[in-house]
Protein backbone atom coordinates (compact mmCIF):
# COMPACT_ATOMS: atom_id res chain seq x y z
CA UNK A 1 0.00 0.00 0.00
CA UNK A 2 2.79 2.44 0.89
CA UNK A 3 4.52 1.75 -2.44
CA UNK A 4 1.31 2.43 -4.38
CA UNK A 5 0.74 5.68 -2.49
CA UNK A 6 4.32 6.81 -3.16
CA UNK A 7 4.00 6.03 -6.89
CA UNK A 8 0.67 7.81 -7.09
CA UNK A 9 2.06 10.84 -5.27
CA UNK A 10 5.01 10.99 -7.68
CA UNK A 11 2.63 10.74 -10.65
CA UNK A 12 0.44 13.50 -9.21
CA UNK A 13 3.39 15.84 -8.63
CA UNK A 14 4.61 15.25 -12.17
CA UNK A 15 1.15 16.03 -13.60
CA UNK A 16 0.93 19.22 -11.56
CA UNK A 17 4.30 20.40 -12.88
CA UNK A 18 3.47 19.66 -16.52
CA UNK A 19 -0.06 21.07 -16.43
CA UNK A 20 0.63 24.19 -14.41
CA UNK A 21 -2.13 26.27 -12.89
CA UNK A 22 -5.14 26.96 -15.02
CA UNK A 23 -6.16 30.52 -15.61
CA UNK A 24 -9.14 31.66 -13.64
CA UNK A 25 -11.93 33.52 -15.38
CA UNK A 26 -14.71 35.33 -13.63
CA UNK A 27 -18.24 34.09 -14.04
CA UNK A 28 -19.28 37.40 -15.58
CA UNK A 29 -16.83 37.01 -18.46
CA UNK A 30 -18.12 33.52 -19.19
CA UNK A 31 -21.72 34.66 -19.24
CA UNK A 32 -21.03 37.71 -21.35
CA UNK A 33 -19.51 35.54 -24.05
CA UNK A 34 -22.71 33.51 -24.37
CA UNK A 35 -25.00 36.50 -24.81
CA UNK A 36 -26.06 37.21 -28.36
CA UNK A 37 -24.60 40.35 -29.90
CA UNK A 38 -27.07 43.19 -30.25
CA UNK A 39 -27.61 44.45 -33.76
CA UNK A 40 -27.06 48.22 -33.94
CA UNK A 41 -29.33 48.42 -36.99
CA UNK A 42 -32.35 46.95 -35.20
CA UNK A 43 -35.10 49.39 -34.19
CA UNK A 44 -35.20 50.41 -30.52
CA UNK A 45 -38.12 49.33 -28.40
CA UNK A 46 -40.69 52.08 -27.73
CA UNK A 47 -40.97 53.86 -24.38
CA UNK A 48 -43.88 53.16 -22.08
CA UNK A 49 -46.39 55.83 -21.09
CA UNK A 50 -44.57 56.33 -17.78
CA UNK A 51 -41.22 56.92 -19.46
CA UNK A 52 -42.75 59.32 -21.99
CA UNK A 53 -44.31 61.28 -19.10
CA UNK A 54 -41.05 61.23 -17.13
CA UNK A 55 -39.09 62.48 -20.10
CA UNK A 56 -41.40 65.47 -20.56
CA UNK A 57 -41.80 66.26 -16.83
CA UNK A 58 -38.26 65.63 -15.58
CA UNK A 59 -37.44 69.29 -14.83
CA UNK A 60 -40.79 69.89 -13.14
CA UNK A 61 -40.34 66.92 -10.77
CA UNK A 62 -36.73 67.87 -10.01
CA UNK A 63 -37.64 71.48 -9.20
CA UNK A 64 -40.68 70.51 -7.12
CA UNK A 65 -38.68 68.16 -4.90
CA UNK A 66 -35.38 70.09 -4.97
CA UNK A 67 -33.42 67.34 -6.70
CA UNK A 68 -30.20 68.49 -8.37
CA UNK A 69 -29.15 65.31 -10.14
CA UNK A 70 -31.32 62.56 -11.64
CA UNK A 71 -30.84 59.22 -9.89
CA UNK A 72 -32.66 56.88 -7.52
CA UNK A 73 -34.18 59.75 -5.57
CA UNK A 74 -35.60 61.26 -8.77
CA UNK A 75 -36.98 57.88 -9.82
CA UNK A 76 -38.82 57.48 -6.50
CA UNK A 77 -40.31 60.96 -6.66
CA UNK A 78 -41.29 60.60 -10.32
CA UNK A 79 -43.04 57.31 -9.56
CA UNK A 80 -44.96 58.98 -6.72
CA UNK A 81 -45.97 61.82 -9.03
CA UNK A 82 -47.04 59.38 -11.78
CA UNK A 83 -49.35 57.60 -9.35
CA UNK A 84 -51.29 60.80 -8.67
CA UNK A 85 -51.41 62.06 -12.27
CA UNK A 86 -54.97 62.49 -13.57
CA UNK A 87 -56.42 59.65 -15.65
CA UNK A 88 -56.94 61.98 -18.61
CA UNK A 89 -53.21 62.76 -18.68
CA UNK A 90 -52.35 59.06 -18.32
CA UNK A 91 -54.66 58.23 -21.23
CA UNK A 92 -52.88 60.83 -23.36
CA UNK A 93 -49.51 59.23 -22.64
CA UNK A 94 -50.96 55.73 -23.12
CA UNK A 95 -52.10 56.82 -26.59
CA UNK A 96 -48.63 58.16 -27.37
CA UNK A 97 -47.08 54.89 -26.15
CA UNK A 98 -49.52 52.83 -28.26
CA UNK A 99 -48.66 54.89 -31.35
CA UNK A 100 -44.95 54.43 -30.65
CA UNK A 101 -45.48 50.67 -30.25
CA UNK A 102 -47.34 50.45 -33.57
CA UNK A 103 -44.53 52.35 -35.28
CA UNK A 104 -42.01 50.01 -33.64
CA UNK A 105 -43.90 46.96 -34.93
CA UNK A 106 -43.83 48.38 -38.46
CA UNK A 107 -40.13 49.20 -38.21
CA UNK A 108 -39.40 45.74 -36.79
CA UNK A 109 -41.23 44.00 -39.63
CA UNK A 110 -39.35 46.10 -42.19
CA UNK A 111 -36.07 45.32 -40.44
CA UNK A 112 -36.78 41.58 -40.37
CA UNK A 113 -37.75 41.63 -44.05
CA UNK A 114 -34.52 43.46 -44.87
CA UNK A 115 -32.47 40.94 -42.89
CA UNK A 116 -34.29 38.00 -44.47
CA UNK A 117 -33.58 39.41 -47.92
CA UNK A 118 -29.92 39.79 -46.99
CA UNK A 119 -29.88 36.24 -45.58
CA UNK A 120 -29.01 37.25 -42.02
CA UNK A 121 -30.59 36.08 -38.77
CA UNK A 122 -32.92 38.81 -37.51
CA UNK A 123 -33.30 37.43 -33.98
CA UNK A 124 -36.27 35.27 -34.84
CA UNK A 125 -37.00 34.13 -31.26
CA UNK A 126 -38.11 37.64 -30.25
CA UNK A 127 -41.74 38.05 -31.22
CA UNK A 128 -41.70 41.80 -30.69
CA UNK A 129 -43.90 41.66 -27.59
CA UNK A 130 -42.65 43.72 -24.70
CA UNK A 131 -42.41 41.85 -21.38
CA UNK A 132 -44.01 43.64 -18.47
Amino acid sequence: YVDLAAKDKARYEQEVQTLGKRERTSKQEGRAGKRAKKDKEAPKRPMSAYFLWTQENREFVMKKHGIEKAGPEFTRKAAEEWKVVADSVKKEYDAKAAAAKEQYQKDLEAYRAKCAAAGEDAGGDDDGEEEQ
